[in-house]
């Protein structure tokens, strides 16, 4: 979501809000204090859930990627 922050804390704005803008919609701006701006008809993507594992895991990495779907990697 906005202000920062982990991945898991962006995927969760996301599975609460039932989706995310488009960046088209609300484009990035690097402004201190912007607050989050979410327009449920302009829905860019959504996030059923997220899994993480153990850095350096290569194995579960590629069962990730084959079974799982996009990948984010910090």
């Amino acid at each position: 979501g906005c202000e920062g922050g982990l991945m898991d804390h962006a995927f969760q704005y996301i599975n609460q809000n039932n989706g995310i803008d488009t960046e088209a919609a609300f484009p990035f701006t690097a402004d201190v204090g912007d607050r989050c701006f979410f327009m449920i008809a302009i829905v860019g993507a959504s996030c059923t859930g997220y899994v993480e594992f153990s850095s350096g895991d290569e194995v579960a990495l590629n069962k990730a990627a084959a079974t799982v779907g996009p990948i984010s990697v910090a």
